[in-house]
């Protein structure tokens, strides 16, 4: 069996394992009985998400979902009020805002606020935060004030999810209930590195291979750090929120352009002049994106309309460019698998998000985890397309397997396995085109074949010639490639900066194996003649002049050898 194949064995049985892993997963995700929500424990910590007031008299609850309404004309500001229970020491009040600063007074104290070194290089808001402030017993009965100073306009204020009571509970709590989410996540990323190592591997084997898993390794990459930050877990531990916000927003504006590449790489979809135009569109939005939040002009959240755009026209061109290779193939009768396979993991990509807009619409949505349900659909998606990939990859190898029979034989010797008359033909002409100034040429000849075939027959003869390959190959051949360009005719062509030097050590171990073949089993006496000479390889002719010259010298030596043989007679 070969190395090629050997390779690509190895290949689908680890991605086999791998997916058997993700489907294990897939079964976790429908086995778990966490419906991804908090589990509040009365005992430690309480839920204030319908405890804030628009006044502090508390006549009217705020509605966390939809704290833009209550943005005042006069200011972008937001004023929450709640007033504190009976409150035991180690008391911690935590809660969550997104693109907004908050401050918080008790009475009229401020006891906490936003503050976050300002940058041209973040966004404008502080990200994503948890909000972590301490309380004592002394704040019992008090009055809370949250004050809400919103950055980008009504329709971005988040300010939810308040707990107060044990911090390390509400946190490990939120954590158990992400735990489904998180494992997905991580497992995408995952299977991103996964493919981006069997791209490599294959690049190191020089297997025959597109690379698409390289884009589509990218792809899960991506996508899997968004789903990984969306669930909210990260933001505990990073002290500045903005380096996550950074990756998110980043995340959501290059997402697609892998998927372009991955198509272009297995079915050439770039040839396409819609396909190219929105890829190259794409690729121009992400630079803008880059140099307008680098240079201050905006940020990435101001951008994020065009993601979401891309991202739809992107999604639908790849749904499109897909089907169309699949009615073509099946009019060709070519095999469907992979595109098969595709078109299911697009469907089931759909179906989810479909799935997330219908419970966004309808239902009480929480905006904490936007990828929700939708991160199943994209795990789906990546397993279909990477198994797809794998298909797709499997069949070219057997196409390449194939193309490298054809053209082993096609150029080398069927006997001594060195290179063939056309080989050589096309190593000199391909001298003749290169920046190579000088070759040095080995003419060789073994004397007395067609003797040793008429007498002995042709097996010895073929032994004959196998003895007289080792020999050249064994000297004359560490120092450049050889081939068997007639019956009993030989040729080795060197380059370097010494070729000099390279032939006379070339020579002297040749003279030395030439001499102990004295002794082989066969009985076979083998002169080999050879003729050297280093020509200019600027051009056909110069090359066709120096090959002549080691020719003649060849026959000098060949008769000489023949005078030494008669002697000894």
């Amino acid at each position: 069996m070969s190395e090629k194949t050997t390779s690509v064995k190895i290949m689908r049985i680890a991605f086999l394992l791998s997916l058997l892993g993700m489907l294990a997963i897939i079964f976790a995700v429908f086995a778990t009985k966490s419906d991804d929500k908090k589990a509040v424990k009365e005992e430690s910590y309480i839920s204030l998400d319908n405890s804030f007031f628009l006044t502090p008299d508390g006549d009217k609850v705020a509605d966390l979902s939809h704290l833009g309404q209550y943005a005042s004309e006069e200011s972008n500001m937001i004023s929450l009020y709640y007033r504190l229970p009976e409150i035991t020491n180690n008391t911690t009040l935590i809660y969550r805002s997104k693109d907004v600063y908050t401050s918080l007074y008790l009475e009229d104290t401020l006891i906490y606020e936003t503050n976050v070194a300002e940058s041209r290089f973040y966004n404008k808001s502080p990200g994503n935060l948890w909000n972590r402030v301490n309380l004592d017993s002394s704040c019992s009965g008090k009055l809370l004030t949250l004050n809400i100073d919103m950055v980008y306009g009504e329709s971005a204020v988040t300010a939810d999810h308040f707990y107060l009571g044990d911090g390390i509970s509400i946190i490990t709590d939120f954590i158990r209930s992400k735990f489904v989410a998180l494992l997905i996540s991580i497992a995408m990323i995952l299977i991103g590195i996964y493919m981006l190592l069997l791209d490599l591997f294959s690049r190191f084997h020089k297997s025959h291979s597109t690379h698409g898993l390289l884009y589509l390794g990218i792809y899960a990459l991506l996508v899997g750090i968004w789903c990984f930050l969306e669930t909210n877990i990260l933001q505990f531990f990073i002290a500045d929120q903005r380096i996550i916000q950074l990756i998110n927003n980043m995340v959501m504006i290059t997402d697609i352009a892998p998927l372009f590449f991955y198509l272009d790489c297995e079915y050439k979809a770039l040839k396409n002049p819609v396909v190219k135009v929105l890829c190259v569109a794409d690729v121009v939005y992400i630079i803008f994106c880059i140099v307008a939040q680098i240079t201050g002009i905006c940020d990435f959240h101001d951008l994020l309309i065009g993601s979401q755009l891309a991202l739809f026209v992107g999604n639908l061109t790849v749904v499109s460019w897909i089907v169309s290779v699949f009615i073509k193939f099946r009019k060709k009768k070519m095999d469907t698998t992979a595109l098969g396979l595709y078109i299911l993991g697009v469907g089931l990509l759909f179906a989810t998000a479909l799935g997330e807009l219908v419970r966004y619409k309808y239902t009480s949505y929480d905006t904490m985890d936007r990828a929700s349900s939708l991160r199943l659909g994209i795990l789906l998606f990546i397993i279909f397309f990477g198994w797809g990939n794998q298909i797709q990859t499997s069949r070219l190898v057997k196409q390449g397997l194939k193309y490298d029979i054809v053209k082993e034989l096609a150029y080398s010797d069927g006997l001594t396995s060195m290179g063939n008359r056309t080989s050589f033909q096309e190593k000199l002409s391909f001298y003749a085109s290169s920046d190579v100034a000088s070759i040095g040429i080995v003419f060789l000849d073994v004397n007395d074949l067609k003797l040793t075939n008429d007498t002995r027959g042709h097996e010895i003869g073929d032994k004959l010639l196998l003895e007289a390959t080792s020999i050249i190959q064994n000297s004359f051949g560490k120092y450049g490639d050889c081939y068997r360009i007639g019956g009993d005719e030989f040729c080795v062509l060197m380059e370097g900066n010494d070729i000099e030097s390279m032939y006379e050590e070339g020579r002297e171990c040749f003279n030395k194996l030439i001499e102990a073949s004295h002794n082989n089993e066969l009985d076979l006496n083998i002169q080999i003649a050879h003729g050297f000479t280093i020509g200019d390889a600027t051009t056909v002719e110069s090359i066709d002049n120096a090959i002549d010259i080691a020719d003649k010298l060849m026959y000098r030596d060949k008769e000489k050898l023949k005078e030494i043989a008669k002697s000894k007679k």
